[in-house]
């Protein structure tokens, strides 16, 4: 391969995601369900999706793994047509520990940027809410690190509650196109918001904060399948859906916002395009000196230690 950060930058992310719909839509007409072994795959034991899970997830030799996305934020409210809101860059770094027995720990940490859409700079500070004609501040933060088991059980988190679809025994509806092979994984989660309606009446979607999480990655088959490669590169195409973002304030409006976004690993921290370590390092100024070891920190916590509740 080239240099990635000739060949893979933020723009050229950016101008796939306009023909990602076409392509997967193209993609499943010569998608075939992964149903037997695949060199030293086998796609119906949970040990080896645990194991390729991982792989495809970062380094399984326990060194440190890069994933860039970059994407769009869309509006969607009932009885209109989706609205698009800002563009997004997420910025994560990984390390996979091998606990033995097929099991694995992926701990990671984040970097979230909301951005000008087509473009590599942060949203400005007096951006135009579509909906409510308010001016709003964005609020760009960082989450984690945060530490998720992949067993041959399923996937783990600790201190939360099994997300819902979780498959058990650990079995991923896998599909092999051509010679590159797709992990699908669809989740959901659900927690009490941090941002009570009463306080926050803006900012709060209601008690409770839902998403639901569409994602898949796509690597060659012959390296996931080989028993020697420790790391491989993988692109991903996810779609989530949430709750508006508290900077919205857009309270308990009905609607909610979807993310539509494209990615790839990197092995190195070097080959990530200059211009999202930028965006990143905005935000969190020493996040890759130690990404791992910082304190413990999620969207909201965040948000409520640094705002306070907007004055309807």
């Amino acid at each position: 391969m080239g240099n990635p950060r000739v060949t893979f930058s933020r723009r050229n992310l950016i101008a796939m995601l306009g023909a990602t719909g076409a392509t997967a839509g193209m993609s499943q007409l010569g998608a075939e369900a992964v149903v037997g072994r695949v060199g030293g795959f086998d796609p119906s034991d949970p040990l080896h999706n645990a194991h390729a899970y991982a792989k495809m997830e970062g380094s399984l030799d326990g060194t440190m793994n890069y994933h860039l996305s970059v994407g769009y934020i869309l509006g969607f409210m009932p009885g209109q047509l989706p609205r698009l809101l800002t563009g997004f860059q997420n910025l994560k770094v990984n390390r996979i520990e091998d606990l033995g027995e097929g099991s694995y720990l992926d701990t990671y940490s984040s970097v979230y940027t909301f951005t000008v859409p087509d473009k590599s700079e942060q949203l400005p500070g007096d951006w135009t809410n579509p909906y409510t004609g308010a001016t709003n501040r964005p609020f760009h933060y960082r989450s984690g690190p945060s530490r998720l088991l992949i067993t041959p059980e399923g996937l783990k988190s600790p201190g939360r509650p099994e997300a819902p679809g979780n498959p058990n025994p650990f079995v991923l509806p896998w599909l092999v196109l051509g010679d590159q092979i797709v992990r699908r994984l669809n989740s959901s989660s659900w927690f009490p918001s941090d941002l009570s309606p009463e306080e926050w009446p803006l900012e709060s979607p209601g008690e409770e904060m839902i998403s639901a999480h569409f994602t898949s990655r796509v690597g060659d088959l012959a390296d996931l399948a080989n028993p020697d490669i420790a790391r491989m590169d993988v692109t991903s195409f996810t779609n989530s859906q949430s709750n508006w973002l508290p900077w919205m304030l857009m309270g308990q409006i009905p609607g909610h916002i979807g993310y539509h976004t494209i990615g790839r690993s990197f092995a190195d921290l070097g080959d990530v395009p200059e211009e999202s370590l930028r965006l990143a390092e905005q935000v969190v100024p020493d996040f890759f000196d130690a990404p791992l070891d910082l304190p413990y920190t999620l969207q909201l916590r965040e948000y409520k230690k640094a705002r306070k509740p907007a004055q309807p």
